[in-house]
């Protein structure tokens, strides 16, 4: 299996969540719209071959790191 993690900028803060290549969001780093919001570009990171991979490179972008529901089964 196959891990992403989506980059992003919300109301939330910067965040970077971990996501399953197959799940409905990620489509292997290309199911969310990415977007550019106040100057912060939206980025998929990826692919890792395990969890342990992924959570390193989400940490790594300075953002609050959160497993995507897909990643909670």
């Amino acid at each position: 299996m196959h891990y992403w993690v989506h980059e992003y900028w919300r109301a939330q803060g910067h965040v970077a969540a971990i996501h399953r290549a197959g799940c409905g969001h990620c489509k292997n780093g290309t199911g969310v719209p990415l977007r550019e919001i106040e100057g912060q570009k939206e980025t998929w990171h990826g692919p890792f071959m395990t969890f342990k991979e992924a959570e390193e490179a989400a940490i790594a972008t300075g953002g609050r790191v959160k497993r995507h529901r897909c990643c909670l089964l």
